[in-house]
C-alpha cells in the first residue's frame, strides 16, 4: 500500500498518512517501509485532508500504476490466484 511519511518521529519510526489507499494515520517502523522515488509536498505535520487535497492534484495513483514496481507486485498477484487449470 502507498502511504505518505507526515512526520519524523525518530530514525526508527515515522508517521504515516495513506488517505486514499485506506491506510489511517499511525505510527510505522522504518524497516517495515519501502521507500519509493515518488514525493509529494504539503506542509509538515499537515492533517489528512491536506494530505489526500495533494496526493489527489499529484495523481500519484497513476504515476504508481505505470511503475515497474507497481507491475511486477500486480503480476505476482495474478499468479498467485491462479490454479492448475488456468
Amino acid at each position: 500500500r502507498l502511504v505518505a511519511i507526515v512526520d519524523v518521529i525518530d530514525q526508527n519510526r515515522v508517521l504515516v498518512d495513506g488517505p486514499l489507499t485506506g491506510v489511517p494515520r499511525q505510527e510505522y517502523r522504518l524497516n517495515n517501509l519501502h521507500l519509493t522515488k515518488y514525493r509529494i509536498k504539503f506542509p509538515f505535520t499537515a492533517p489528512t485532508r491536506i494530505v489526500r487535497k495533494v496526493w489527489q492534484d499529484s495523481d500519484l495513483k497513476a504515476q504508481w500504476k505505470v511503475s515497474p514496481w507497481s507491475v511486477k507486485a500486480q503480476n505476482i498477484c495474478k499468479r498467485s490466484q491462479l490454479n492448475d487449470f488456468d
